[in-house]
């Protein structure tokens, strides 16, 4: 091989290696070593290359006279001078039709309006690079917020420091407050942002005394991991119920910085709460008169209730949902065409109508489930949303 052929090679390497180091540093984000390596190279190679052929690069210009080597300089000037001033002041165009990549108006009101410093890190995988720029969005529309980003693949310690598991974890911190979410939604982010620097804890109040699931639970459906799976038998180790179940989603609100908490109306007297949601979870047993009349009262002072009732228990609050616009059938759904599994009784979804609950969803199932319908005559002063449909072969097991 002719040896000014092998010179350009390595000046064309040199100049692959430096361009391949600027592509990784827009894709990636945690790319200090890989971007630096690739910086160094990709000089080294391009310098020797420029070097080892300095007798043709000089001839070259020499018979191209002045007129090309002014012409380089000048678009290399030209894309340097873009470049700084991008970096400089940058700025954003959506040019989707929802505005998919910009922020609400409620969400910059609010950004531009904290008054304490919010300090966001974010562990993230290559997958997240959308969610990395919303991150870098945000901060740029306050200077109260300063953003962090970290791999836990590249930094485990940093992980481990901060309690962090898995990729997709935001934590955020503001005057020694702390919260953690796990999610990329906008209202989510913003809510986290707003809690975090006010200092602002909301509770969620869950009824209890009549068999629902205990939210702060830890025998509750304990199991074992043993060499054949998700076991409850012989194992070897004992997964707690913090993991599972309604303990799992205590832990997923106190996160999310919420306090939560029980209570029993059955003592009866006056019941003082200060709930943002009043949930009545799994109840097994009938609630009594005085109960349901609380909650009836509740919902007309204009609270916000949150009901999961199991099918085939009579709990009593029936009318009280059909007085909402909703009809709770007393049957189990069965759904041949798509369901988990084998079980007939566990519907699975992939399809949903549009609402902001459902944006986002993939693949859900839902075990053990009865239909719910709006009334025949829509209830005045309320409005009905229906958010998931099994499938067109689906069908009800009536209770008897």
């Amino acid at each position: 091989m002719d040896q000014s052929f092998r010179n350009l090679l390595i000046l064309i390497s040199g100049v692959s290696l430096l361009v391949l180091s600027v592509v990784m540093d827009a894709i990636l984000v945690d790319t200090a070593i890989i971007g630096q390596v690739l910086l160094i190279c990709g000089l080294l190679a391009t310098l020797s290359g420029a070097y080892l052929l300095r007798a043709e690069l000089n001839a070259f210009f020499k018979r191209q006279r002045a007129e090309a080597f002014a012409w380089s300089i000048g678009m290399i000037g030209i894309v340097v001078a873009v470049c700084y001033l991008s970096i400089q002041h940058p700025f954003r165009i959506d040019m989707t039709e929802g505005d998919l990549y910009s922020l609400s108006s409620e969400t910059v009101d609010m950004l531009e309006s904290l008054e304490n410093p919010v300090h966001i890190t974010f562990f993230h995988d290559p997958m997240m690079r959308d969610t990395v720029d919303f991150y870098h969005l945000i901060a740029s529309k306050s200077a109260k917020v300063t953003v962090e980003f970290f791999d836990p693949m590249l930094n485990p310690s940093a992980a481990r420091l901060r309690g962090v598991e898995f990729a997709g974890t935001t934590l955020m911190e503001s005057e020694g407050r702390k919260l953690q979410i796990n999610t990329p939604h906008e209202s989510d982010i913003a809510n986290g942002i707003l809690k975090v620097a006010q200092g602002i804890q909301q509770t969620v109040c869950f009824l209890e005394g009549h068999g629902e699931p205990d939210p702060f639970s830890l025998e509750q459906h304990d199991h074992v991991e043993g060499d054949s799976g998700h076991e409850h038998g012989l194992g070897s180790e004992y997964v707690l119920h913090e993991r599972h179940g309604m303990a799992k989603l205590r832990n997923s609100l106190e996160s999310m910085n919420y306090v939560v908490t029980k209570l029993t109306l059955a003592q009866g007297g006056v019941v003082e709460t200060d709930c943002a949601v009043f949930v009545v979870a799994g109840p097994q047993t009938p609630l009594m008169q005085s109960e349901i009349d609380w909650i009836s009262q509740y919902i007309e002072s204009g609270h916000n209730m949150l009901f999961m009732l199991d099918p085939n228990v009579k709990t009593g609050l029936e009318p009280i949902i059909e007085k909402l616009g909703v009809v709770m059938e007393d049957n189990l759904v069965l759904d041949p065409e798509s369901h988990f599994w084998a079980d007939v009784s566990s519907p699975a979804v992939t399809k949903y109508n549009r609402h902001s609950i459902t944006d986002d969803l993939t693949l859900t199932f839902f075990p053990g489930v009865r239909s719910l319908s709006p009334t025949d005559v829509r209830v005045s002063n309320t409005n009905v949303r229906p958010l998931i449909n099994t499938s067109l072969k689906s069908l009800s097991l009536i209770h008897i």
